[in-house]
């Protein structure tokens, strides 16, 4: 892409400082395009925000022309710098609808990867294939402009839902739903594969993409050095896990995690439990009645929360909508939200529940009401852990046609308290329009972001739609900017000797006696080494890493300690 020269900055100084930042204002929010749909919103370390968004522009028949488009924004919500502040097409080939969907995940040297499945290899619009993209954290495409296919053949399928993750050595591991149609007994039959492949460093497939077996909406989290965790439903809704190894190799499977089956056209969450095991969350049905479901699988495939998982809530019967799920790694702690209403009454309330790795509520014996007075409709858009609970935010229609949704952040203690006065939510949006397209950041320096989409409505005209970020604090305030990751706990910080043939010294120094943790990643992102995780220190402390069998090259030492963050680089001779 192209990049602005120092000259030109300089010259333009004053225009970038008037350039619109994250907003104090619910009324207003910070509106960075007049387009967009279906987004994902991811932070980075350093406090910058990326944002992709799908563009509608036109397309032919069976062909709606779904573009992806990326944008990126620094700490205070300004366009960040090199970047246009139209956001950057990563990819222009067309897709069907929404419903083929895509993917984005950000690497540690805070590059992107998405993945999205169009039709370029058939220009009738019915077959989708999926194709990864890497953008540099500078907007530079390191796959190419085309982006890389992610499948090693030209065979005619309808891939839909695709995704990515990251398992623990920074691999990048894509997932998608692989539809075909074969003859049986002279009967075209449509069948769907479950289907993942690792990523290369250079984009191109590790291996023919495996098909962890028939089914839907399969997704993933990172398990063990580089191994990771599947999760998917077979063509009776059923929740299955496995796991495999970084060459697609399959470890254990432990068959279905639940007889309840997963609601019709509902996905499943997963989150790693942090003892290389996973956390599954989804919307199960009972008869006319569909509720949250969850269970945890251990880093064996042994369920932990009985064979048929816990129904979560125990008050109202008739749930609604996909459950979110936050997994507190640390504490060991399941956080998961749910909007839910009395048999017979479109009433309806959004929970929060928190439980432990057995399935035991520690919020006393049942969920906790978040929002207090019957909605008319409701959506979580998402939660988020933070350093002593979760915030968690939920969209609102405040008047009848739907058209005037607002939304609003809660915050929750590790012991269930409302952090912002009891049964008290925040207002961060009452823009007029009907909105949509929600996605939520993790928790990150203090704050969370979130991002949607206002569409027209009759009671909206054309120029309020558009695409919209706000963020708010653990304190429950709209802030205008991000805030920088604070170092304070970290009084200095060296590694020596730089550059080093063998044993490297790595000296940290704290402002006051906390957990410390260190990790060492080479230039492509793996983590390499460990020296350290959650261990307490008290002033300065020496950590020895041993480098005498790396290979040549630049490393990356990175210390954590609470919120604080700092990286230093070490050549390794």
């Amino acid at each position: 892409m192209k990049k602005i020269s120092l000259v030109l900055a300089i010259l333009l100084g004053g225009f970038v400082a008037a350039q619109a930042q994250y907003s104090t204002d619910p009324a207003q929010n910070l509106k960075i395009s007049t387009k967009g749909s279906e987004n994902i919103i991811r932070s980075t370390p350093s406090g910058n925000v990326y944002i992709s968004t799908l563009v509608y522009e036109g397309g032919g028949s069976n062909i709606s022309g779904a573009h992806i488009k990326l944008y990126k924004l620094d700490k205070y919500g300004k366009t960040a710098p090199g970047w246009d502040s139209n956001g950057i097409y990563v990819s222009k080939q067309h897709t069907a609808t929404y419903s083929t969907g895509y993917g984005m995940v950000v690497l540690p040297d805070e590059s992107v990867v998405i993945i999205h499945s169009d039709s370029r290899n058939d220009t009738a619009g019915n077959y989708f294939q999926p194709y990864v993209y890497k953008v540099s954290k500078d907007g530079d495409f390191e796959w190419g402009p085309n982006g890389s296919k992610a499948f090693t053949d030209d065979t005619k399928t309808q891939s839909q839902k695709p995704n990515v993750f990251l398992n623990n050595a920074g691999d990048v591991i894509a997932t998608w739903n692989d539809i075909y149609r074969v003859t049986e007994d002279t009967l075209l039959v449509e069948k769907v594969n479950a289907t993942f492949v690792r990523i290369n460093r250079n984009g191109e497939p590790a291996y023919d993409p495996i098909s962890a077996g028939n089914g839907l909406f399969i997704t993933g989290t990172a398990s063990g050095a580089s191994d990771f965790i599947l999760a998917y439903k077979n063509s009776a809704d059923i929740p299955f896990t496995k796991r495999f190894d970084k060459d697609g190799n399959l470890i254990w499977a432990s068959g279905q995690i639940s007889n309840e089956p997963v609601f019709t056209g509902n996905a499943i969450h997963i989150s790693s439990d942090g003892l290389d095991g996973a956390v599954i969350a989804y919307s199960g049905v009972s008869g006319s009645n569909h509720h949250a479901m969850l269970q945890r699988v251990d880093k064996d495939g042994n369920v932990t929360m009985g064979l048929n998982g816990i129904q979560v809530g125990k008050g109202y019967k008739d749930q609604n909508g996909i459950p979110v799920l936050a997994v507190d790694k640390a504490k060991k702690a399941i956080y998961v939200s749910y909007v839910d209403k009395a048999a017979g009454s479109m009433a309806q309330r959004v929970f929060t529940a928190k439980l432990d790795y057995e399935g035991n509520y520690l919020f006393g014996d049942t969920a906790f009401l978040v929002s207090g007075d019957p909605i008319t409709a409701v959506v979580i858009p998402g939660m988020s852990v933070t350093d002593n609970g979760i915030i968690g935010l939920y969209a609102k229609d405040e008047a009848a046609g739907g058209y005037t949704s607002q939304v609003y952040a809660y915050g929750i203690d590790s012991t269930g308290n409302m952090l912002w006065g009891k049964n008290d939510s925040v207002l961060i949006s009452s823009r007029v329009g009907s909105k949509g397209g929600f996605s939520l950041s993790d928790y990150n320096a203090g704050q969370v972001v979130l991002a949607w989409d206002i569409i027209v409505s009759p009671s909206q005209p054309a120029s309020g739609a558009g695409l919209f970020v706000q963020n708010i604090n653990s304190k429950g305030k709209l802030i205008a900017g991000i805030a920088s990751v604070a170092i304070n706990n970290i009084a200095s910080f060296k590694t020596y000797p730089n550059p080093a043939h063998g044993n490297v010294n790595v000296e940290v120094s704290l402002t006051k006696p906390q957990n410390v943790s260190i990790d060492i990643f080479d230039t492509f992102g793996r983590k390499v080494a460990n020296l350290a995780k959650d261990q307490m220190i008290n002033g300065t402390k020496t950590f020895e890493w041993n480098a005498a069998n790396m290979n040549k090259g630049v490393y990356f030492v990175t210390v954590y300690s609470g919120e604080s963050k700092s990286v230093s680089k070490v050549i390794v001779q």
